[in-house]
């Protein structure tokens, strides 16, 4: 009888380790990050960061307008004469979608599929904020074990169709990683360094990739945008 009562102890003891629900833990996380109503007071951000892939420098600055408009514009400085400090840029607004990226000779239209996926991509927000209006299905999986450490693993799938795996980590409630599933390129971002902005929101200033590490140099909150330069034919001036 006493073996059977410990045996029991035992069988409860990884249950309540994750007997919290799905939605305690994205407000527990959500809390982290500065809380949901903090980050809702953001209209505009402008976001610059570094990326370095195999000695080759890409910088990037996004321009977001929330619910309405982003522009990603990039600049090369690397080996590679063909594309070395040319301006590229991505667009997605209310109308639609454009690009150009190396290798294009003009700006190219996005389709449906195309605008969707870059939404999804380009978004400065974090994924569990306001998961439901954007039509993110999020569940959680259970708890898994890496680097010594325990985190709540998240699957989160897009209305683009991309679906990816979350971790946050279960005593901070931050993202840790994200991995991207059932894609033909291989994608895992590692997130680090968290710093706080504005009214205290919590964004990582270091991000780890498959494509290499970015460094988040400038973080501006509210800015006043040229909603100029959210439409296709405005020149990419951008340069640090």
């Amino acid at each position: 009888m006493i073996k059977q009562l410990i045996f029991g102890l035992f069988l409860l003891i990884p249950f309540t380790g994750i007997s919290q629900s799905t939605e305690e833990i994205i407000q527990k996380h959500l809390t982290a990050i500065g809380g949901e109503k903090n980050w809702n007071k953001i209209n505009t951000i402008l976001i610059e960061s570094t990326q370095r892939i195999e000695g080759d420098e890409i910088e990037h600055r996004r321009q977001v307008i929330r619910n309405k408009a982003v522009r990603s514009d990039m600049i090369y400085k690397g080996r590679s004469a063909a594309v070395n400090d040319k301006k590229y840029y991505i667009l997605v607004n209310q109308k639609g979608g454009w690009y150009f990226l190396p290798g294009q000779a003009k700006v190219a239209p996005m389709n449906a599929e195309e605008i969707l996926y870059y939404k999804d991509d380009l978004d400065y927000e974090d994924p569990f904020l306001n998961y439901i209006q954007k039509e993110r299905q999020i569940t959680m999986i259970g708890l898994e074990y890496y680097d010594d450490r325990e985190f709540y693993k998240f699957s989160i799938q897009y209305p683009s169709g991309k679906q990816e795996y979350c971790y946050l980590d279960s005593k901070t409630f931050l993202i840790d990683k994200r991995v991207l599933i059932n894609a033909p390129i291989e994608d895992s971002r590692d997130y680090r360094n968290y710093t706080r902005y504005g009214d205290g929101i919590m964004m990582p200033a270091t991000i780890i990739t498959t494509g290499g590490e970015i460094t988040i140099t400038q973080v501006q909150i509210n800015p006043v945008l040229d909603e100029k330069a959210f439409n296709p034919d405005f020149p990419n001036n951008y340069r640090r």
